[in-house]
């Protein structure tokens, strides 16, 4: 087995700013795995102010387990990265990944038909809210960062009324209200739920955001969504016993190892939870992964994969989103 490893580094079309950070690139590493005459693939690409491992955590923890598995067969080697990468869920899921990519490629099958033969062929995704909103999408997303719940109604009210009749929108807050702000916003939002498919991560991420959120749910007939909340099997093992979601947005990267990813589904699915996948601005590589991990799942929901057009070069990701 030979493994190799090198940074990558992708311009945005414009810069982005996450979590007040200014992003210029999309920066990451590309893992490669050779044995057999084939080649898999994955990446590491943490997010800044959003994942726990840095760029330099997943380089050390690679380089660690390159050493370790020398001469290694693919099973010795997925168990060993258990030992080595569980502290760097980005390092988990791209080593990971060119472990399923080359198993997949030694098979002769596509990623996804690897992993489950009925995967689905096609995998629905929502438009971000830049776009026409007269276009045939069934769901809209928007990021609001505004404080003030006047102004939060007046433009939640404004795309409502831009959508069409059958279709739904998604508002994500990315954590900038509190609790008592939040419990007023449902309220006076409440003769919009036919048009709002739910609010994705109203509160804050921190130590009481769980048991807030499920507060906040008691308080609101519109949905609740969790997303930066939702980092790890543990987190949602939580958010399932406090009931404090109607559905989660899982970013395979974040998870790290794809059993990890398989449990995470079993556990929403036993709890009517809705699972939607979502990239975390991924690279090609990692892009295409969660792809295959959505259709080898069955994700029927809307997932949040219209990222591309964000990127200075789509044409590296060779997916083509059709008005989702």
């Amino acid at each position: 087995m030979n493994i190799k490893i090198f940074r990558f580094s992708i311009p945005f079309r414009s810069n982005l700013i996450i979590n007040n950070i200014d992003l210029e690139n999309r920066q990451g590493i590309i893992v490669s795995v050779s044995c057999m005459g084939q080649t898999g693939f994955g990446e590491a690409s943490p997010l800044e102010s959003f994942s726990k491992e840095t760029l330099s955590d997943v380089l050390w923890a690679l380089e660690g387990l390159i050493v370790a598995v020398d001469n290694c067969s693919i099973g010795e080697a997925r168990e060993l990265a258990k030992l080595h990468l569980s502290s760097a869920p980005s390092a988990a899921f791209a080593f990971d990944t060119a472990l399923y990519d080359l198993e997949a490629k030694i098979n002769n099958k596509a990623l996804r038909y690897f992993i489950n033969a009925e995967a689905l062929e096609y995998i629905s995704v929502n438009a971000l809210i830049d776009e026409d909103l007269s276009l045939s999408n069934k769901t809209f997303k928007v990021k609001l960062s505004e404080k003030n719940i006047f102004s939060l109604v007046e433009k939640i009210e404004v795309m409502c009324g831009k959508i069409k009749n059958d279709s739904k929108l998604r508002i994500d807050f990315n954590g900038g209200l509190d609790l008592s702000r939040s419990i007023r916003l449902v309220k006076e939002i409440k003769h919009l739920k036919d048009k709002i498919e739910y609010l994705e991560q109203p509160l804050f991420n921190d130590q009481f955001c769980i048991e807030d959120t499920s507060e906040l749910r008691l308080h609101s007939d519109i949905p609740i969504a969790l997303d930066e909340t939702a980092s790890s099997f543990e987190s949602i093992q939580k958010i399932v016993n406090y009931n404090a979601a109607d559905a989660v947005i899982i970013k395979p990267m974040q998870c790290g190892f794809f059993s990890e990813i398989f449990s995470i589904k079993r556990l929403l699915d036993d709890s009517g939870i809705k699972i939607i996948f979502s990239s975390m601005y991924d690279g090609p590589v990692a892009f295409q992964a969660s792809l295959n991990l959505a259709s080898a799942l069955q994700i029927d929901s809307c997932c949040g994969y219209d990222t591309i057009k964000l990127f200075k070069d789509k044409n590296l990701f060779a997916v083509k989103i059709n008005n989702g």
